[in-house]
């Protein structure tokens, strides 16, 4: 097993860093955080500092062999793991067969959320906004995403209104 490292170098708030640029160790106790997806290998591909000083980390998750699939953490500001993290699964099982569509749909929550601050308290409405960028970027032909299963089904419940009647909510 190894674990998914981030190295806080990535990041330039004051907040992670002593005043002389050196890694700030009374974050986490080390200047970094750690968390375990119990396989192979792991990296980060990208970080977002939310409001209230939590981290989230979005990356690819490797298990043996060539499998590999979307990863996502949150960490608390001290460098701890968020526990209380989770992403709601009657939004996340129409694209568990698709992984490039998952990595979009991840992206588009964190996009979602950090745009419409007001309501990323709210999942359900950071998951409908999330899932209507993407259909709104699936339908413009310069973007080369063609719907197909899941989300073509996804498109057309938004079209007839029926977006929240498709995730079960």
């Amino acid at each position: 097993m190894r674990y998914l490292i981030f190295f806080l170098l990535f990041f330039t708030t004051e907040a992670l860093f002593a005043q002389d640029g050196i890694l700030d160790i009374t974050f986490n106790s080390n200047g970094r955080a750690l968390a375990s997806f119990d396989v192979f290998d792991s990296s980060v591909h990208s970080l977002a500092l939310q409001d209230d000083g939590k981290i989230i980390a979005g990356g690819t998750v490797f298990n043996e062999g060539n499998f590999s699939q979307f990863g996502l953490a949150r960490f608390n500001s001290d460098g701890t793991p968020d526990f209380t993290f989770e992403v709601d699964e009657n939004f996340t099982k129409p694209f568990l067969s698709e992984t490039d569509l998952l990595g979009l749909y991840m992206s588009a929550i964190a996009k979602f959320a950090l745009e419409h601050r007001q309501l990323a308290s709210d999942i359900n409405s950071v998951n409908l906004g999330a899932a209507k960028m993407i259909v709104d970027y699936s339908n413009k032909p310069s973007n080369n995403l063609k719907q197909t299963g899941e989300l073509k089904k996804m498109a057309t419940a938004l079209k007839k209104g029926e977006l929240e009647k498709y995730f079960g909510i």
